[in-house]
């Protein structure tokens, strides 16, 4: 009888486990597809002439931050849950940079957001990772040691 309290125990974390995971990816897709609108209805309602930066440097860190966030969740996934949430922009922002380069005008903001948000939630997301298992692998020598 112990051993089915076990198994069904161990089933219970294992769905919860799974379930996470689906939940933390469909929360990056979420994400990784909101980004790149955003940024497009950033560009078109900015008034003439108002710098881009503050949208630009605010997008990069709401994705390193998210991605971050994610990874701390996932820490053994975090390249994955990173391109989910970052790969959308960095397509977006090197397609608009080449496109208007192509007609003559470079807009060298589309090139950071992009390549900025990539790289940043990259960073964020490995920090975020190495924290969350440094602190799990501490944790279990402490308990193994006690």
């Amino acid at each position: 009888m112990h051993g089915l309290v076990s198994a069904r125990r161990l089933l219970g974390t294992l769905y919860c486990a799974v379930l996470r995971t689906y939940a933390i990816y469909t929360i990056a897709v979420g994400v990784g597809i909101f980004a790149p609108v955003f940024v497009l209805w950033v560009a078109r309602t900015t008034p003439i002439g108002a710098s881009p930066v503050v949208g630009a440097v605010s997008v990069v860190l709401a994705l390193a931050f998210t991605s971050g966030l994610l990874a701390s969740f996932l820490p053994r996934h975090w390249i994955s849950t990173t391109a989910l949430v970052s790969l959308p922009i960095a397509v977006l922002g090197s397609v608009m940079f080449l496109a208007l380069a192509s007609r003559g005008a470079t807009y060298y903001i589309w090139l950071f957001v992009g390549m900025g948000s990539f790289a940043s939630s990259a960073i964020a997301a490995f920090f975020s990772a190495t924290v969350v298992l440094r602190l799990a692998q501490s944790k279990r020598a402490f308990e193994i040691g006690r």
